[in-house]
């Protein structure tokens, strides 16, 4: 079974929204907020990995729990993994 590295930046924002159901904007916002950082290979079109998915989904969840920026960037200096962002 072929393995896929988890910092390989291969999925267009396109891609990655259907994978998340976010949309463009939270992306934007949470890149401007300094809570991702996308790979910019060329073009400037932003691609993102299989990790920057999974943190996507776990901004997602703690969205849908309540948190707002100022709270999801103080997680973020307890740690850079989603699993020490523990709500």
């Amino acid at each position: 079974m072929l393995r896929i590295p988890e910092d390989a930046a291969m999925f267009p924002m396109a891609a990655a929204e259907r994978m998340t159901g976010l949309t463009r904007r939270k992306f934007r916002y949470s890149e401007k907020a300094g809570l991702l950082k996308p790979a910019r290979p060329r073009g400037n079109r932003r691609l993102y990995s299989p990790a920057d998915i999974e943190l996507l989904l776990h901004i997602k969840r703690l969205l849908e729990a309540g948190l707002d920026l100022k709270g999801r960037r103080s997680l973020r200096t307890r740690g850079g993994r989603p699993e020490a962002w523990a709500v």
